[in-house]
């Protein structure tokens, strides 16, 4: 399941709104910290300078993030295994997007959502060092 993106962008998915949530199953139950990688693009303007990014893993704060970089970048996030003690099967990842602006309302160009990052991949693998 995903919520809070939006369906236009080609390999690139802009988030749309200030919450954004995605839900999906493991293959192997999750009993060691994982890895989530991702590459992500900030929307940055004049008068937004950084989109800041709160990362929840199953209702769990795991990191917030403030990307400034307008280029593509990958961003790594380790999620420690006490985040699945209730569910070692599935993930649900939220996002908090407070800084999410509508480029429109900027000047930047006729875009009318509510943007905050664009993703275009992620992967998720076991453990730390591994």
């Amino acid at each position: 399941m995903i919520r809070g993106f939006s369906s236009v962008g080609g390999e690139w998915r802009w988030t749309n709104g200030h919450e954004a949530e995605m839900r999906f199953m493991v293959r192997q139950a999750a009993t060691k910290s994982l890895r989530l990688r991702f590459t992500a693009i900030p929307f940055v303007a004049k008068g937004i300078e950084e989109q800041i990014v709160h990362l929840r893993i199953n209702n769990y704060p795991v990191t917030t993030l403030r990307l400034r970089d307008p280029a593509a970048r990958e961003y790594e996030v380790i999620i420690p295994e006490d985040v699945f003690r209730e569910s070692r099967s599935s993930i649900q990842m939220d996002l908090s997007l407070p800084d999410a602006a509508i480029p429109a309302d900027l000047g930047v160009n006729n875009d009318g959502r509510r943007v905050g990052i664009a993703i275009s991949r992620m992967s998720i693998s076991v453990g730390v060092g591994e």
